[in-house]
């Protein structure tokens, strides 16, 4: 009677774990902030609705970057102005230093101090979006 019982829970020890709930995470976590921006350091003109988000963080001498434009692929080629197509600029301290076909990337071995960084929003042929970020940032 009892081997026959203990074979009756083992058939339907895998029954009751079978069913549709899924656990939900426990926690009251919030993303990680990396970096502040001044709001009178950023500029943007909306002509066609598409704004820029850029988020950096600090390590060292380099500075990591990430982009995010909403309805938008870097590419790696240029010709023909295609909307929602297209690369940044970027700038450290007024100066043109990189073309950047990629959302992510790195500027490497900045000198200590203040530096301002600018990234602006192109066609593949070259004409502006009319996008721009522009920021601060200090290596020590």
């Amino acid at each position: 009677m009892i081997k026959i019982f203990m074979m009756f829970i083992l058939l339907l020890l895998p029954l009751s774990a079978c069913n549709n709930e899924k656990p939900r995470p426990e926690g009251d976590a919030v993303p990680m902030e990396i970096s502040q921006l001044d709001s009178d350091a950023v500029e943007a003109v909306k002509q066609t609705g598409r704004q820029l988000f850029v988020n950096h963080h600090i390590k060292g001498s380099n500075i990591y970057i990430e982009c995010f434009v909403p309805n938008f692929i870097f590419t790696d080629e240029r010709g023909q102005k295609v909307n929602g197509e297209g690369y940044l600029n970027l700038y450290v301290d007024g100066k043109k230093t990189d073309e950047i076909h990629t959302a992510a990337f790195i500027i490497k071995g900045l000198d200590k101090g203040t530096h301002t960084i600018s990234l602006e929003l192109l066609h593949n042929d070259s004409t502006k979006y009319h996008l721009k970020k522009t920021w601060n940032v200090s290596v020590e």
